[in-house]
C-alpha cells in the first residue's frame, strides 16, 4: 500500500513536515529520558549522593546495551522508511516481521550475557568501594528487563519508519507516568508496597518497561496485522539480514564505540574519587537533556532522507539538511544558555548539595563544556543525512576518530595536570572534531553523489 498522507515525508513544505515529524520524536525522547531523570531525582532526595553515583556507573553499562539496540533498530528504521517511500507493501511487511523476530532473539541473548558479566564490568569501571555492593544489585535488576526495552525501541522505530511519530510518544508517556507513580511507592514502601529503597527505583523502571512493551506490541498487531510475525519469520531471510548487516553493523559499532568510550571516560573520572563520580552522574543527566533535541532531529532527518530516497526525491536532501541544522543548533544554543545560568538549582534537583564538592566539580563541567554543545548539534544534523543515505560507515568513522583518536587520549594527558578539568576540556575538543569531520563526510557522501541526480532517475541507496 502507498504511504498515507499523514505519513508522507516526500512532498510538501519541508520545515513544516520536519517539525511535524521531529517534535513528537523529541517529546518521546524527553519522556523516555524521564525514566532516568525521575529515578535520579527520587534517588538523590531519598538515598543521597551515593545513590546518584550508583546510577551513573550503572547507566554507563546499560547505555552500552541500549546503544547496541538503537544501532540495530535504527538500521531497520532506515530500511523501513525507504520501503515506505517506495510504496511497496510486500517487502515492507516482510522487513518488519523479520526485524521483530531478530530483535527478540538478540535481546534475550544480550540480557542473559550482560547479567552474567555485570560484576566484572563494575570492576573494570573502577567503581568506588563505597558503592560497589549497591551498584551490583541495582545493575543486575536493571539489566533483567533489557529485552523488553529492546522490543519497545524496535516497535517505536517501525512506527516512525512508516511516518507515525505520534503514537510512540504516547506509549512512552504512559510508561514514564507509571514509572513516576511506582518510584515513591516502591522506594518508600507507601501503603501495601514493600520499602525497597534504591532497588525500588530499578523495580519501578522494570515494571514500566514491561507495560510499555506489551502495550506497543498489542497496538502494532491490531493496527498493522501484516507486520505481525509468524513461525516462518523466525527463520531469517538471508537477503534482508545482509541488508540489515550492511547498514546496521556500522550503526551498531558507532553506538558501541560511543558507549565504550563513555565507560572508559567514566572509569577515568572514577579515579578522582566518589565526589567526581557523583558530579559526573549529575552532569550526564543534564547533558542528555541539552543535546536531546539535536539527537531527536538527527533521527528524524535520517528517516526523512531515507523515505525521500525511496520515493526518488533526491533534490530535497540538501534542503532537509539545511533546515535540520537550523532547528538543532538554535534549540541547543537556548538550552546551553539556560544550563549555564541555572546550573546550581538544576544540579540541586539531581541530588547535589549547593556548596558540596560534587556541585563545584559539576559546575566547572557545565562552564567548560556547555558552550560547545551547539557545535555537537551541527554534527547530529549532518550525521542524520549521512545515515539516511545509507552511509552509516562514515558516521561510525567520525565517532571512532573524534572519541578514541582525540578525546580519550587527550583525557589521559590533560587529566594528569588539570585533573577533572582536563577531562572536561578534552570533551569540548572532541565535540569540535566531530563537527569538522561531519562537515567533510557530508560534502563527500551527500553533496557530491546527489547534486546531479533528478527525481526520475533510478538509484541504488547503498552505492551512490
Amino acid at each position: 500500500m502507498p504511504i498515507s498522507q499523514a505519513g508522507d515525508l516526500t512532498s510538501g513544505n519541508i520545515p513544516r513536515n520536519m517539525l511535524r515529524f521531529s517534535l513528537p520524536i523529541l517529546l518521546g525522547n524527553l519522556i523516555q529520558n524521564g525514566y532516568s531523570v525521575v529515578n535520579t531525582i527520587w534517588i538523590g532526595q531519598l538515598v543521597g549522593e551515593n545513590g546518584v553515583g550508583v546510577t551513573a556507573v550503572v547507566n554507563s553499562v546499560v547505555m552500552l546495551l541500549i546503544t547496541i539496540a538503537v544501532g540495530i533498530t535504527s538500521a531497520a528504521g532506515l530500511i523501513i522508511s525507504r520501503l515506505t517511500g517506495a510504496g511497496d507493501p510486500v517487502p515492507l511487511n516482510k522487513s518488519v516481521r523479520q526485524t521483530l523476530t531478530i530483535t527478540l532473539l538478540v535481546g534475550l541473548f544480550l540480557t542473559f550475557a550482560s547479567i552474567m558479566m555485570s560484576d566484572w564490568l563494575l570492576v573494570v569501571l573502577k567503581t568506588p568501594e563505597e558503592i560497589l555492593s549497591l551498584a551490583s544489585g541495582f545493575l543486575k535488576l536493571s539489566l533483567s528487563g533489557f529485552f523488553m526495552l529492546f522490543l519497545s525501541v524496535v516497535v517505536m522505530t517501525i512506527m516512525r519508519g512508516t511516518g507515525d511519530s505520534v503514537t510512540p510518544m504516547f506509549f512512552t508517556l504512559f510508561a514514564v507516568i507509571l514509572n513516576a507513580i511506582l518510584d515513591p511507592l516502591l522506594m518508600m514502601g507507601i501503603s501495601f508496597f514493600p520499602e525497597l529503597g534504591l532497588m525500588g527505583a530499578a523495580w519501578a523502571s522494570l515494571l514500566s518497561q514491561g507495560a510499555a512493551c506489551a502495550g506497543s506490541l498489542l497496538y502494532l498487531r491490531k493496527k498493522q496485522p501484516g507486520f505481525w510475525p509468524g513461525i516462518r519469520d523466525f527463520w531469517p531471510d538471508s537477503k534482508l539480514v545482509l541488508e540489515l548487516a550492511k547498514i546496521g553493523i556500522p550503526f551498531t559499532m558507532q553506538h558501541a564505540i560511543v558507549a565504550l568510550g563513555g565507560m572508559f571516560i567514566t572509569a577515568d573520572v572514577n579515579r578522582f574519587g566518589v565526589h567526581a563520580t557523583n558530579a559526573f552522574g549529575a552532569t550526564g543527566r543534564l547533558e542528555t537533556l541539552i543535546i536531546m533535541p539535536a539527537q531527536s532531529f538527527g533521527v528524524a532527518i535520517s528517516m526523512m532522507v531515507s523515505q525521500n530516497i525511496g520515493a526518488k526525491a533526491y533534490h530535497r536532501i540538501r534542503a532537509l539538511t539545511g533546515w535540520g541544522i537550523f532547528f538543532t543548533v538554535a534549540m541547543t544554543i537556548v538550552l546551553s544558555l539556560l544550563a549555564i545560568v541555572f546550573a546550581t538549582p538544576i544540579l540541586t534537583a539531581f541530588g547535589l548539595l549547593p556548596l558540596s564538592a560534587e556541585a563545584a566539580i559539576a559546575v566547572r563541567y557545565i562552564w567548560i563544556v556547555a558552550t560547545c554543545y551547539p557545535v555537537m548539534a551541527l554534527f547530529f544534523a549532518l550525521s542524520g543525512t549521512i545515515n539516511g543515505t545509507g552511509n552509516t560507515f562514515y558516521s561510525m568513522l567520525v565517532a571512532a576518530i573524534s572519541l578514541w583518536g582525540i578525546r580519550i587520549p587527550l583525557t589521559g594527558v590533560l587529566s594528569q595536570s588539570l585533573q577533572t578539568d582536563g577531562i572536561w576540556i578534552a570533551t569540548s575538543i572532541g565535540f569540535f572534531s566531530s563537527a569538522i569531520l561531519g562537515v567533510y563526510f557530508y560534502w563527500l557522501k551527500c553533496i557530491r553523489p546527489y547534486k546531479n541526480l533528478k527525481p526520475q532517475l533510478n538509484f541504488d541507496v547503498s552505492n551512490p
